[in-house]
């Protein structure tokens, strides 16, 4: 058993500060994430990450990757 933790928070484009200051906390905490059944095919590791998201335009693009961190 494990606990999971799911986030996925928008935010407004002038709010990259904020952005920031939470993906840096949570990435202050990754000695926590941990991978399930490593070395599986089915294998989930634990992640963070940090992107540009243009799913509110017209027409949607993809998001962009800034960053982003897996567990070992």
């Amino acid at each position: 058993m494990k606990y999971r933790i799911v986030i996925n928070i928008f935010l407004d484009p002038d709010k990259i500060d904020d952005a920031k200051k939470i993906y840096q906390f949570i990435k202050q905490h990754r000695a926590l994430f941990k991978t399930i059944r490593k070395g599986l095919a089915n294998e989930e590791r634990s992640f963070i990450r940090i992107e540009k998201c243009y799913h509110d335009e017209d027409p949607p693009r993809p998001c962009e990757v800034i960053e982003e961190i897996f567990s070992d």
